[in-house]
């Protein structure tokens, strides 16, 4: 397990073994306006940290960064407290091992973040997402927040 000290805050990178098992028992939740997608279909720049490679297609390269991911919550409630995610679909990640190179770090106890634990491109970040999608590992749960 790998600590760092950002901006004076502590954020942790931890396995997805450790988070799975360790850290969390149940499920971590994001909402999307989309009932048949959890709105990770673009990254946006705040979500990661990325650089432009002119000899990777398209450019665009996600770096691993202990203080940055694409937004998660612990629980629906959680969401729900954050008024701006009103009537938006609720979608649960379950339990179990994250696709190969990506990681959860947590901003702080109930905002997981899921980001890279590698340098990939953003194409292949997205298309394990979407792997996550058909394998039923994030599904949408018929709730809205």
């Amino acid at each position: 397990m790998k600590v760092s000290f950002v901006r004076s805050t502590l954020y942790t990178d931890l396995d997805p073994m450790d988070f799975w098992v360790e850290i969390v028992n149940d499920s971590i939740y994001r909402s999307s306006r989309s009932k048949t997608h959890p709105n990770i279909k673009k990254i946006r720049p705040i979500d990661v940290k990325s650089a432009v490679d002119p000899f990777v297609p398209k450019n665009k390269i996600i770096i691993p960064c202990s203080d940055k991911g694409v937004s998660f919550a612990d629980s629906p409630a959680t969401l729900r407290r954050k008024g701006f995610f009103r009537g938006q679909w609720i979608w649960e990640a379950s339990p179990g091992p994250l696709p190969e190179g990506l990681v959860i770090n947590y901003q702080n106890k109930t905002h997981p973040l899921l980001n890279v634990c590698r340098v990939m491109t953003e194409e292949e970040f997205l298309e394990k997402i979407n792997t996550m999608i058909k394998k039923g590992r994030l599904f949408q749960i018929d709730q809205k927040v």
